[in-house]
């Protein structure tokens, strides 16, 4: 997904993939520091549970009248602001 978004906003950026007991370890540790961890402990937790999978007794996007999308087509409408030149550019 973070590859996706900066794909729509035309960043380059490091990205790291952590295996998550790495990821716990440095979110202990950086929850320490005086100034914001980069992941925290609770993030942590919430990325670690199982998928969500929901039941065949519940209701479905059709069922609800709402037609699917592509997620990347959508990401263009909402992310534009963060491009070069989009809402968030330094004023001159």
């Amino acid at each position: 997904m973070v590859k996706s978004i900066l794909k729509t906003i035309n960043k380059k950026r490091f990205v790291v993939s952590m295996p998550m007991p790495i990821a716990k370890i440095q979110s202990t540790i950086t929850d320490l520091l005086p100034f914001p961890p980069i992941l925290t402990k609770d993030q942590c937790e919430i990325l670690s549970e199982a998928d969500n999978v929901v039941s065949d007794n519940n209701l479905t996007l059709k069922d609800l009248d709402i037609e699917p999308t592509d997620v990347e087509e959508e990401m263009k409408k909402w992310l534009w602001r963060y491009k070069d030149g989009g809402q968030f550019a330094k004023a001159q």
